[in-house]
């Protein structure tokens, strides 16, 4: 139990040190790369695609010029004769625009660097574009990966109450440790409640 809390432990830091950086930005309102530079491609001669469903639509787009990345939400605006498909890849923002009466697409591309990546990361698991998300082979390793940082820590967690009940020289700092993290954390929820 000890070699696997310790070596759970050493391969899931990495993804806590992601969630911690990034949770540390969100809760600050720290929004990294919100003043990056925009570039704008020159048009490109694609074939519009008669798809009624965005998210096919959205990868025949990609696909057509050569990108790759997690699809957002692709909105059609037949009366400015465009269909907008969004392109994320942590840390570069991308929105294709494809002109529908010249069969054109142009790119506009933001660089938002590792920062804004992390933040990026830390909301795509979730359920923000349900139904959406997952699109890319990328964004869909990245949901089995929190998936299962949540279940190492909870292991972890309660590999470490046992270990801590077992080895008698930590009982008494687990104990300290146990009480002032219960402490912590009740006074936290009940200074939200109303």
């Amino acid at each position: 139990t000890r070699d696997l809390h310790l070596w759970l432990g050493l391969f899931l830091s990495p993804f806590l040190v992601v969630y911690a950086v990034s949770t540390v930005l969100v809760n600050h309102n720290v929004r990294p790369g919100r003043d990056a530079a925009r570039v704008m491609s020159d048009p490109v001669q694609i074939v519009v695609p008669d798809i009624e469903d965005r998210i096919a639509l959205g990868k025949d787009v990609i696909a057509q010029m050569g990108m790759t990345g997690e699809l957002g939400a692709v909105r059609r605006q037949p009366a400015q004769n465009r269909i907008i498909v969004p392109v994320n890849v942590p840390g570069k923002r991308r929105v294709v625009t494809v002109d529908t009466t010249t069969s054109s697409a142009t790119v506009e591309t933001t660089t938002t660097g590792l920062l804004n990546g992390l933040v990026y990361l830390h909301f795509a698991p979730g359920q923000h574009l349900v139904g959406v998300s997952g699109n890319w082979l990328g964004m869909r390793l990245w949901h089995w990966m929190a998936d299962a940082t949540v279940y190492v820590t909870l292991f972890l967690s309660a590999t470490g109450v046992y270990l801590w009940t077992v080895l008698r020289a930590e009982r008494k700092a687990g104990l300290i440790f146990l009480g002032a993290g219960t402490a912590t954390f009740t006074a936290l929820v009940l200074g939200l409640l109303p």
